[in-house]
């Protein structure tokens, strides 16, 4: 069975954007004391996890796992800088534009 790319990235887009938003909650539920971010931690990770799971069968492992974590990574630097107002420095930007250009040279 084949998929189309459009698919696969938009799967890996959302599996990424799931973990991203699962770190959120994490950072938000004080080490497990709010009871509604930590539940939507287990949420946000488990439907990372089944769209990373089935978008897997189309790609190999060694990239697949590698570009979500990769966009996982970067989506979460973006949100920690929006959302907690975490700082983004040079070196930051140098991090980021690697890790994308990991990305770029795994993609199947």
């Amino acid at each position: 069975m084949q998929a189309s790319s459009v698919l696969v990235w938009t799967l890996n887009i959302a599996a990424s954007l799931a973990y991203a938003f699962g770190a959120v909650f994490m950072k938000s539920s004080g080490a497990f004391q709010r009871p509604w971010p930590s539940l939507l931690v287990y949420v946000c990770f488990g439907l990372g996890a089944t769209l990373q799971t089935y978008v897997m069968k189309f790609q190999r492992i060694g990239s697949g796992y590698t570009i979500v974590l990769g966009l996982e990574a970067v989506a979460a630097i973006g949100l920690g800088v929006a959302l907690f107002r975490e700082p983004i420095t040079m070196v930051r930007w140098l991090g980021i534009a690697l890790v994308l250009g990991g990305v770029i040279l795994l993609r199947e």
